[in-house]
């Protein structure tokens, strides 16, 4: 018979981990602030068009602008291929960087046309902080939109004590992701929000498996402890647990690695959320539902 570790033996210790490791994370967010990418900030925009037969790719365009001379980072690039109606490229590309000068805007543009052979530019305009703000916005509304529904379906999937449980478990996820991304200074990007709401499924997907199986528990085994219970539950699903976690993690880490600038905070994302959603599974939503429990066994002997 395998060891059944005490996870909730060790609550306290967790939740007190979690709080201080929150409290930091609410500090750096209103001391310093998110570091926004383009994508939030706003920055120009050049849409250059190059001769088809060319066959220009990204990897051609970016070593140019992450030329030093420029003074642009790679996560200050983002270059965007363009296709027409049939879904052939037609050689052009969108590039969205930081907010150019106009001397800069002409080195750039000339060293297109020099090592590369850019024909035209077909577009060139400055994206105002107020395209930033609404995207922020808009970014914050998915992710609210998304803790309510998953709220509502764990309600009607489960009981109302597992919804709260879940969705505190979230907010915990994203509040500690977004605190060392403020704390390093790690940028917020489109794809960082989609690794996000990725964690947010991630997370979820592991609270469900804990959550179904304290339920079956309870209809199997009427005269246990509750918290007993929750234990048990969470240790016949911790192999699974393990093997989910580490098969996501290590892909994850890889990319993180050998991705590059563009694709490293989109990593980061994914690997903290792997790391604190499985955590906060174990350690935060069950802690709530036994707390709830409690209460209600309270109120039932009044």
């Amino acid at each position: 018979m395998t060891k059944q570790i005490d996870f909730q033996g060790k609550k306290h210790i967790a939740i007190g981990i979690s709080v201080i490791l929150i409290v930091i994370a609410a500090i750096s967010i209103f001391t310093k602030g998110l570091n926004f990418g383009i994508d939030f900030k706003g920055g120009s925009l050049l849409q250059i068009q190059f001769p088809v037969e060319k066959k220009i790719t990204e990897k051609k365009i970016r070593p140019i602008l992450e030329n030093p001379e420029f003074g642009l980072k790679a996560t200050q690039i983002l270059i965007q291929k363009l296709y027409d109606i049939n879904g052939s490229h037609n050689g052009q590309f969108l590039v969205n960087t930081q907010e150019l000068s106009p001397d800069l805007r002409k080195k750039i543009v000339s060293a297109l046309k020099s090592k590369i052979g850019m024909s035209d530019i077909l577009r060139e305009e400055n994206v105002g902080p107020a395209i930033g703000k609404e995207l922020r916005g808009q970014a914050v509304k998915a992710i609210l939109a998304s803790l309510i529904l998953i709220l509502f379906y764990i309600w009607y999937r489960f009981e109302f004590k597992f919804a709260v449980g879940a969705v505190v478990a979230l907010l915990h996820d994203i509040t500690i992701t977004l605190g060392i991304f403020s704390l390093f200074g790690k940028e917020i990007s489109i794809p960082v929000i989609a690794g996000f709401l990725t964690i947010i499924g991630y997370s979820l997907n592991d609270t469900i498996v804990i959550c179904d199986r304290i339920r079956e528990n309870m209809k199997l085994i009427r005269k246990m402890n509750f918290q007993d219970l929750v234990n048990k539950s969470i240790n016949q699903s911790l192999t699974r647990t393990i093997n989910t976690s580490l098969t996501t993690f290590f892909p994850v880490l890889i990319l993180w690695w050998f991705g590059g600038a563009v694709l490293e905070n989109f990593a980061l994302s994914l690997l903290i959320g792997v790391v604190i959603g499985t955590y906060s599974s174990i350690y935060i939503v069950s802690p709530i539902v036994i707390g709830w429990r409690n209460l209600e066994l309270a109120e039932t002997k009044k």
